[in-house]
C-alpha cells in the first residue's frame, strides 16, 4: 500500500507541476489577435507637392481612416458620432502592424490600399479611459437563409429569388456580426426545402450550419407588394415596397423577432433597393449586437469560476481558449485537481455580457452559487447546444429619441 500511495502521490505531484507550469506560462501570454482589431480596404489618395510627402500624409490619413472604421464598428453609435478623434500619435501608438495591399504613385500623387491591425489591449483602455460604452467581442458566422414570398409562394433556391441574389452579390464590410449566405448546392437543398420557409427541418438547419461553420441562422422573409413584385430588370426604377420580417431560429421553431419596410426611392432600380434592403438588415444585425455586448470601464467585475478538467491536455485546451476570449483579464488559478480547476479573472460588462463572450468561445456559465461572506462562484462548462447570440429584445426609443427610419412592428423575445 506505501509504495502504491507514493506511486499515486508522485503522479498528483508531476500534475500539479504541469499545469502550474502551463499557468504560468499563460499568465504572461497575451491576447489572440482578434479580427474584431482589423480593418482592411483603408484606401487613400493624396496630392502634395511631391510624391514622398504624398505618401508620408497618406499614411497618416489612412490611420486616421482606420481608426474611425474601429470606432464605428465598436463604440455605441450614438456615442460615436460625438467622440473626437485623436491625435495621430495616440492611434499609431495602437497599431500592431499594417500592410499596404496596393499602392500607385506619381511625381506629386500616392494612392494605397492598407489593412491595419489594432492591439486588442490598447484599444480597448483608449475606449475605457474616453467612458464611451463600447463592444470587443465579435459574433461566430451568422448563416442567413433568403427566403422570398410571392403570394402563397415561398422560394429559396430557385433563380427567381432576387432576395437570395441581392444577399449573396452585396459586398458587406466587416463587422461584428460575420454572415454566410448558402451556395444552394444539393446538400444545401436537401437540408433546407426550397418552399419549406418557416417549416424547415431543424435536423436540417443543424446540418446546414455545420456546414457553413456557422453557429446560429436568421431567417430573412422579404415580401414586396404587388407593384414591386412585378418588376422585371434589375436596372428598372422600380415602385412599391419591400417588407422584411427577421426570425431567430434557435429555439423549438422559428421566432419572429422584428419587421421593418423599405419602400422604393426616386428612380430607384430593383437591384438597388434589394441592395438598401440588405444593408439594412445587415445593420440591425450589428447594432442588436452591439447592444447585447457592450460595456464600459464602469463595469469592471471580479469573477470566480470552477472548470471540470478531465486532465492537463483538457486544462491547456479551454485555458487557451479563456485567453482568447476578450474583456476578460488577469486570470488567476487559486486551486486545481486532476479534475477540477478554480478561476479568478476580471471581466468588463455585466454577467449577461460574460454569457455572450463565453458562448462565443463554446463556454457556458451556470447560475452563481453565493456563500456567507463568500463572492459568488459559477459553474463553467462546455456548451453543447445553440444559444441565441445575436438578437435581442429591441428596447424602446428613449423619450425623444427618434425610432430607426423606414422600421416599424417591432417585437420583443
Amino acid at each position: 500500500m506505501a509504495i502504491l500511495y507514493r506511486d499515486f502521490s508522485a503522479s498528483r505531484t508531476a500534475f500539479y507541476v504541469a499545469i502550474l507550469l502551463f499557468s504560468a506560462i499563460f499568465s504572461f501570454s497575451a491576447h489572440a489577435d482578434d479580427s474584431l482589431f482589423v480593418v482592411r480596404d483603408v484606401r487613400v489618395d493624396v496630392t502634395s507637392e511631391n510624391s514622398v510627402a504624398a505618401r508620408d500624409e497618406a499614411f497618416v490619413k489612412a490611420q486616421v481612416q482606420a481608426f474611425e472604421i474601429l470606432k464605428q464598428r465598436m463604440v455605441d453609435e450614438r456615442q460615436a458620432a460625438n467622440m473626437a478623434t485623436p491625435d495621430p500619435l495616440a492611434i499609431s501608438a495602437m497599431i500592431q502592424d499594417y500592410e499596404i495591399t496596393d499602392e500607385k504613385l506619381s511625381a506629386v500623387r500616392y494612392v494605397g490600399t492598407y489593412t491595419f491591425r489594432f492591439k486588442p489591449q490598447a484599444v480597448s483602455k483608449f475606449f475605457s479611459t474616453t467612458g464611451v460604452t463600447y463592444t470587443d467581442t465579435s459574433s461566430k458566422p451568422l448563416l442567413i437563409l433568403p427566403f422570398y414570398q410571392i403570394g402563397p409562394k415561398s422560394l429559396l433556391w430557385s433563380d427567381d429569388n432576387v432576395w437570395l441574389t441581392a444577399w449573396s452579390s452585396e459586398e458587406l464590410p466587416q463587422s461584428l456580426v460575420p454572415v454566410e449566405v448558402p451556395l444552394g448546392d444539393l446538400m444545401d437543398v436537401a437540408d433546407i426545402g426550397e418552399t419549406n420557409g418557416l417549416n424547415y427541418n431543424p435536423a436540417g438547419l443543424t446540418r446546414i450550419l455545420a456546414r457553413y461553420g456557422a453557429k446560429e441562422a436568421a431567417l430573412m422573409l422579404a415580401t414586396p407588394d404587388g407593384e414591386l413584385a412585378s418588376a422585371q430588370g434589375d436596372n428598372d426604377p422600380v415602385g412599391g415596397n419591400l417588407v422584411v420580417s427577421v426570425y431567430r431560429t434557435d429555439r423549438a421553431g422559428p421566432e419572429l423577432v422584428q419587421d421593418f419596410i423599405i419602400n422604393a426611392q426616386a428612380n430607384e432600380t430593383r437591384s438597388e433597393l434589394y441592395s438598401r434592403a440588405v444593408k439594412t438588415a445587415y445593420g440591425i444585425l450589428q447594432q442588436d449586437w452591439k447592444q447585447k455586448t457592450s460595456a464600459s470601464a464602469a463595469q469592471k467585475n471580479h469573477v470566480q469560476v470552477r472548470i471540470p478538467v478531465s486532465g492537463l491536455q483538457d486544462w491547456v485546451r479551454i485555458r487557451k481558449n479563456l485567453d482568447r476570449m476578450t474583456g476578460i483579464e488577469k486570470i488567476e488559478v487559486l486551486s486545481l485537481t486532476p479534475s477540477e480547476v478554480r478561476l479568478e479573472f476580471d471581466f468588463r460588462g455585466d454577467e449577461e455580457r460574460l454569457r455572450q463572450v463565453l458562448a462565443q468561445g463554446g463556454m457556458r456559465l451556470g447560475e452563481a452559487y453565493q456563500s456567507p461572506g463568500m463572492p459568488p462562484l459559477y459553474d463553467l462548462v462546455p456548451e453543447t447546444g445553440r444559444g441565441n447570440d445575436f438578437l435581442i429584445r429591441n428596447e424602446e426609443p428613449a423619450a425623444g429619441e427618434p425610432a430607426m427610419e423606414e422600421e416599424f412592428g417591432v417585437r420583443t423575445f
